[in-house]
């Protein structure tokens, strides 16, 4: 499910503050906080009418994050080009309903993915070949919302990506070569947020005990956590480390992919 948003000014984020997405059944038009007259009024009016949903602190530039299906929220002109994301693809995936097909591409779409991972990716080069042969059984797992799903020769997902976005890799990939991704290192306390599909807030990566690759907006990372082996998640840079430093408050990183989620526990692919 895709979910719009639109940043607008600063000063009406700074009005926006904390506020509840919920689902909006009387959602049918555009909403514009030049028509509305006030992002406030706007937003008061959606709170009254909603059901169910999450709070999100809103910094400017960055997204609107909501979990509900069909609500769409605009808060600029029609003409100002807006962003499309998508929020906890995998934290309600169930491979029974979601998997709509599976095909083996043909050697030259196996190229272009082995490049485009690559490319993205220079520090799989060694191991490339291990993880997805030249001329191995590679499969693509289609998925509802958009999804795709790289099984190798033996059936496991080993990368995933929505539309045409760029492929990350899975955490049991991530867990056979930690190296793949910059790591993110969540204090000890953020763990148990991490691991119910939280985004990563920035003062889990600032406390003591928490470490921070330098990394710019929209980086892809590991999220590794104080104390602990293994990689807890997969996530995006929502701000840079320099911001995150800066500001210290809000989401740092968008959780996409973490530990027990739909993708961790889905099984090979036949």
């Amino acid at each position: 499910m895709e979910y719009w948003a639109i940043t607008y000014t600063q000063h009406d984020l700074n009005q926006l503050g904390r506020i509840q997405l919920r689902a909006a059944r009387f959602i049918t038009g555009h909403y514009r906080s030049r028509e509305e007259g006030s992002v406030t009024k706007m937003l008061a009016e959606l709170e009254l009418n909603n059901r169910e949903g999450t709070s999100q602190r809103l910094v400017y530039g960055t997204r609107i994050l909501c979990t509900i299906p069909s609500v769409i929220l605009f808060l600029n002109p029609p003409e100002v080009a807006c962003e499309e994301i998508s929020l906890k693809m995998f934290k309600k995936f169930d491979e029974r309903e979601m998997v709509s097909g599976v095909n083996n591409p043909k050697s030259s779409v196996q190229k272009g993915i082995r490049n485009s991972i690559l490319e993205n990716y220079p520090a799989i080069e060694t191991y490339l070949d291990t993880i997805i042969p030249k001329k191995g059984d590679l499969k693509i797992v289609k998925c509802h919302e958009h999804i795709e799903i790289l099984a190798n020769s033996k059936g496991e997902p080993v990368f995933f990506r929505q539309r045409d976005g760029p492929y990350m890799p899975t955490l049991r990939l991530l867990h056979k070569y930690p190296f793949i991704l910059p790591h993110m290192q969540v204090d000890k306390g953020a763990i148990r947020f991490v691991l119910s599909g939280a985004n990563i807030m920035c003062p889990g990566l600032t406390s003591p005990g928490a470490k921070m690759s330098n990394l710019e907006a929209g980086k892809v990372a590991t999220i590794v956590a104080e104390g602990k082996e293994h990689a807890l998640a997969v996530g995006k840079l929502v701000m840079s480390t320099e911001e995150i430093l800066d500001k210290n408050k809000g989401i740092g990183v968008e959780n996409i992919h973490y530990l027990n989620d739909g993708l961790w526990n889905m099984k090979n692919v036949k």
